[in-house]
């Protein structure tokens, strides 16, 4: 067998396995075993069970950002675009519903909180990025660049951070139809960004910038 096959044969092994077992209770022996070969085998491609994890959670994860930036190009409206991005998302977790649980089932394992705080401020980015194509989404704050950038990364964060969440949530209640899963997320994040939008503000809540 070529060395690419058995990289990918090895790589769906191991994506079975955290599936089932989550990251921290796997094992390179249980990933051979799924793999149909020895640990020898598996150390001749990955150096680790953590390289494993990473590779599977960076391939998921850049599908999912062509996803999200290919769903930007198809709403006419700044709330067509998050409805749509959301539902990419959503259809995306539903998609590998096990696989990516089992990718995100141990975040504070000291081995691959690294990579999971890395590639979740990949994707703050690409919504931060979507976000700042929309020239009016922060009122009068766009008249400050600086304050502007800081303030698109933390609406970005709560996107982000509030939409895994509640897909992580929309996994243990599958009996809920996406669309009503979709209408909280967007009464939640979109109701909050329009006002924003429109000027409105805490009283007396500082600038930033």
């Amino acid at each position: 067998m070529k060395a690419a096959e058995m990289r990918r044969d090895l790589l769906s092994a191991a994506s079975d396995v955290f599936a089932r077992s989550g990251y921290r209770a796997s094992s390179l022996e249980e990933i051979a075993q799924a793999a149909g070969v020895s640990k020898a085998v598996v150390y001749e491609h990955f150096d680790s069970k953590r390289e494993l994890h990473a590779e599977l959670l960076e391939a998921r994860v850049s599908e999912l950002v062509r996803r999200l930036q290919a769903s930007a190009d198809l709403g006419e409206t700044g709330e067509e675009r998050l409805r749509g991005g959301i539902r990419t998302f959503f259809g995306f977790v539903a998609e590998h519903r096990a696989e990516w649980d089992g990718l995100l089932r141990d975040p504070g394992d000291a081995e691959i909180a690294a990579t999971l705080t890395a590639i979740h401020q990949e994707v703050v980015g690409v919504v931060a990025g979507l976000l700042a194509a929309e020239p009016d989404i922060l009122g009068d704050q766009d008249e400050d660049p600086d304050g502007r950038a800081l303030m698109l990364e933390a609406h970005a964060q709560q996107l982000v951070g509030a939409t895994r969440a509640l897909a992580a949530w929309w996994q243990e209640h599958e009996a809920i139809p996406l669309e009503m899963v979709l209408d909280r997320a967007m009464e939640f994040c979109w109701i909050g960004m329009a006002r924003i939008s429109a000027g409105t503000r805490l009283d007396g809540g500082p600038s930033v910038g």
